[in-house]
């Protein structure tokens, strides 16, 4: 496990509210609950770069379609399910 460290925030007075609100109401205390949140959104930044990272990796080595041909693939695969035909 990597090893800890210590930041220093400053939250707004009603964030800093509800957070006393919560903490009170639940039993993490406030630094648990803002290490946890933290934890989670930067995991959801670093896996949306990366996703965007390969996205602009795709379209740098040419592995695309044409918007039009998507949608004519999604349209005929959609009308084939309205109308009971196989996938």
């Amino acid at each position: 496990m990597a090893e800890s460290g210590s930041v220093t925030i400053t939250l707004p007075g009603e964030a800093r509210d509800r957070l006393r609100e919560l903490e009170g109401k639940t039993s993490p205390s406030a630094t648990a609950l803002i290490t946890d949140a933290t934890a989670e959104v930067v995991a959801r930044e670093l896996e949306t770069i990366a996703a965007i990272e390969e996205g602009l990796a795709d379209v740098r080595d040419g592995r695309v379609q044409a918007h039009e041909q998507v949608m004519a693939e999604t349209r005929a695969l959609i009308e084939r399910y309205r109308t009971g035909g196989a996938a």
